[in-house]
């Protein structure tokens, strides 16, 4: 093999790790705030949800529901909550018992945040178009 090809595959080879690594990290760190967040620690999971958003594949529906669900049992923060609730029934292709959750949800957050959320495993509708 040429230098070059040797190079080319060393570096496939590290981005493969790297990739792989922080998905490791990735998953890890997530179960961690959701451990946390199923301890009604809301203030923490939001403060840490904020920052995982900002990194790769942070923006997705359960990280949102989770800070949605959070800012709401802060006070001062529902207004931010109810954003998050309309970012998730709007930007994701949610299926009808999930929407129901969600909308469930945040008409709850609107009312009282005394209660503990309801854990909603999403099923997003895919298409390819």
């Amino acid at each position: 093999m040429n230098c070059v090809v040797c190079r080319t595959i060393v570096a496939i080879t590290a981005m493969i790790l790297l990739f792989i690594s922080h998905g490791t990290y990735a998953s890890d760190e997530i179960k961690s705030i959701q451990q946390m967040w199923n301890d009604e620690q809301y203030r923490e999971v939001a403060l840490k949800l904020i920052e995982y958003r900002k990194g790769p594949y942070g923006e997705n529906a359960v990280v949102d529901y989770m800070l949605a669900t959070s800012l709401c049992r802060i006070p001062d923060f529902k207004e931010r909550a109810t954003k998050y609730f309309q970012w998730i029934l709007a930007y994701y292709s949610l299926d009808s018992t999930s929407r129901r959750k969600v909308i469930k949800e945040m008409q709850e957050c609107a009312q009282k945040s005394d209660t503990k959320p309801e854990t909603i495993v999403f099923m997003t509708k895919w298409s390819c178009s």
